[in-house]
């Protein structure tokens, strides 16, 4: 918020000396002190407009921090961990959570986009963080596109839950209903399934591995929350594995 403050105050003091400028050089300044001021002017929007991008380039790390180092860790866990949760939370849980990462990912990349732009500099192709974020954000729009076209989950038959027991004394002529069997995924989604869980795991590998490098003094802050966040959901998940469910 001070930060904001003394922007704008700057902007409007700024704007005020070059309004003022014209007046000022024609009644009391020579050509060379009229230079030196254009020049103090020009700097000082200069220094403005370095802070302006340095506060887009924090939003886009927190951003793709927010995405990459808590929102689809949480989906990871919830789909890992849906054994402890009632039927179906996991998956709203699933999908909320990366809508939101997808959000954060959008968002961060078209502040870089922004900035690249504003410096009339190339786009994804000078630095490795730079091609890295490119191919994260690729990798994003695929699995987007994934969860648009998934193949959906053959329906089970109702017939298949009920069976005549003719033997037995006390239930001649009558039908026993049972559970239903499981019903057989088609070939697919089986491969859907094993793209989605791949290209997952894989974009946040990539994602932690572009991001690690740029954090500098918040490295700590970020693999204390995101590696103790995946130390928890790891532990979790061998847990329900081994011990079975809660």
């Amino acid at each position: 918020m001070a930060a904001n403050l003394r922007f704008l105050m700057s902007s409007v003091i700024v704007c005020m000396i070059k309004s003022s400028l014209s007046i000022v050089t024609a009644r009391d300044l020579n050509a060379e002190d009229y230079d030196d001021l254009s020049q103090g002017i020009t700097n000082a929007t200069f220094l403005d407009e370095e802070e302006d991008e340095t506060r887009l380039w924090k939003a886009h790390g927190w951003l793709m921090a927010a995405a990459w180092g808590v929102m689809v860790p949480l989906a990871v866990g919830a789909s890992l961990l849906r054994s402890w949760l009632p039927e179906g939370l996991w998956f709203r849980l699933h999908l909320a959570l990366n809508a939101i990462a997808m959000f954060c990912v959008f968002a961060g990349f078209g502040i870089a986009v922004h900035v690249f732009s504003d410096n009339n500099e190339k786009h994804f192709v000078e630095f490795q963080h730079r091609k890295m974020d490119l191919v994260v954000f690729l990798l994003a729009v695929l699995q987007l596109v994934g969860v648009i076209v998934r193949p959906g989950l053959p329906k089970p038959n109702p017939s298949d839950a009920t069976t005549s027991v003719p033997d037995n004394i006390d239930t001649v002529g009558k039908e026993e209903t049972l559970p239903m069997p499981p019903t057989k995924k088609s070939l697919f989604r089986s491969i859907w399934e094993y793209t989605h869980r791949v290209l997952g795991i894989g974009g946040l590998a990539l994602a932690w591995w572009t991001c690690y490098p740029l954090f500098t003094i918040y490295t700590a802050a970020f693999w204390g929350v995101t590696g103790g966040l995946a130390s928890v959901i790891a532990i979790l998940t061998v847990f329900a594995k081994f011990g079975g469910s809660k």
